[in-house]
């Protein structure tokens, strides 16, 4: 995707400079914000319209924002993943979620040939203490299952990310935009740093056109709260998924979780099987005939009645689910919500608990609880 970015950006005869150093941004507050910087040994200054500062967590932009303009918002998990790049083609054809008693872990997919794995560590682990022949030992623990091993090939890259969840808002001062790394971070456990990025940008963009085609600041004065929506979301979303599927040290709390009747299994349905269940019988969870093909979508307790599914999302309990994996699990979720807005608790959503999103759902006859349910949202 940067490849294609750069290869846009270049044939519209745009300026691109790499290795540039001493980069600031000034005068955030005015109409005609600044940035500064050192390129091939020569200062130079750009004069903008606006500033988008996607330089990621550690750049300059978000410090530049005077004290006391933003209220950040972070906390940090007690463990870190030990993440590898390796020269093993994949044995699986799925993405894996591991849950184990050692720990959390996790089977990606590169290429044909590499493959990306993880490990769930302490915080502060050294990466010294893992020799590629531990690495692997524990993989092939975690992931275990009968009749099948996890392809091992030399290691080229490895190293600890810490898990930790961070959100800045607002996502704006003056004419300085924060987005992706620049404002949020999420766990990668939900997979929607690049998501969430994406999607900041997708505003920001149409705020930007909107502006110069009509003159209205109205998008661009509402970037911040629409962006921080989706934001805070993932951040719910990431959070849930991180402690479903770590081991969190004990206790009543942090267990609940872990008995493998408590994972629910996602299983998606293409539009064929929509058709035809639209038509017919609904057996989404107890195998019994439904008769009510009502579809419906669920947000924080609220139901709609949707129709036109392309595509059918169910939840399957299974508590025979020996070896706690979870595969293909793509999940993505989008549990309406206000930013900062207070939780609501299982009792207010209801004991009619349903999985949905832009592809609807079976209403479900069996009754789950709604912290023991994974939303699932294509």
């Amino acid at each position: 995707m940067v490849k294609d970015l750069i290869a846009a950006w270049l044939d519209r005869g745009g300026p691109l400079h790499f290795e540039v150093s001493a980069v600031a941004v000034h005068d955030l507050g005015s109409e005609r914000p600044r940035v500064t910087y050192v390129h091939d040994g020569a200062e130079r200054e750009l004069e903008c319209d606006v500033i988008a500062g996607c330089d990621g967590f550690h750049g300059v932009c978000r410090p530049s924002i005077p004290a006391g303009a933003l209220t950040e918002h972070e906390f940090a998990y007690d463990f870190g993943w030990l993440g590898i790049l390796a020269e093993a083609a994949p044995t699986t054809d799925e993405l894996i979620y591991a849950w184990h008693e050692h720990g959390f872990a996790l089977y990606s997919l590169r290429s044909p040939r590499i493959s990306r794995l993880y490990l769930q560590v302490p915080a502060g682990e050294d990466i010294e203490r893992w020799s590629d022949e531990r690495i692997w030992e524990e993989l092939q623990v975690r992931l275990a299952l009968e009749g099948w091993r996890v392809g091992e090939g030399p290691i080229f890259e490895k190293g600890i990310t810490p898990m930790r969840s961070f959100v800045s808002e607002p996502m704006q001062y003056g004419r300085l935009f924060l987005a992706g790394d620049a404002a949020h971070i999420v766990p990668p456990t939900g997979a929607k740093g690049l998501n969430l990025a994406v999607n900041d940008v997708r505003l920001l963009a149409a705020a930007l056109a909107g502006w110069y085609r009509t003159g209205s600041s109205a998008a661009l004065d509402g970037y911040s709260a629409a962006a921080l929506r989706r934001v805070w979301r993932a951040q719910d979303f990431s959070n849930y998924m991180t402690q479903l599927l770590h081991d969190l040290g004990g206790g009543a709390f942090l267990d609940r979780d872990a008995p493998a009747g408590e994972l629910r299994h996602v299983d998606v349905v293409g539009a064929a099987a929509v058709a035809k269940e639209h038509a017919g019988v609904l057996e989404p969870l107890t195998g019994e005939p439904l008769a009510d093909a009502e579809v419906v979508h669920q947000v924080d307790g609220v139901l709609l009645e949707q129709a036109g599914a392309d595509a059918l999302v169910h939840v399957l309990a299974r508590p025979g689910l020996e070896d706690h994996r979870l595969d293909a699990l793509a999940l993505q979720q989008e549990r309406e919500r206000q930013p900062r807005g207070p939780r609501t608790d299982d009792a207010d959503l209801g004991s009619h608990v349903t999985v949905a999103s832009s592809v609807p759902c079976p209403r479900a006859r069996e009754r789950i609880p709604w912290s023991h349910v994974i939303q699932a949202f294509a």
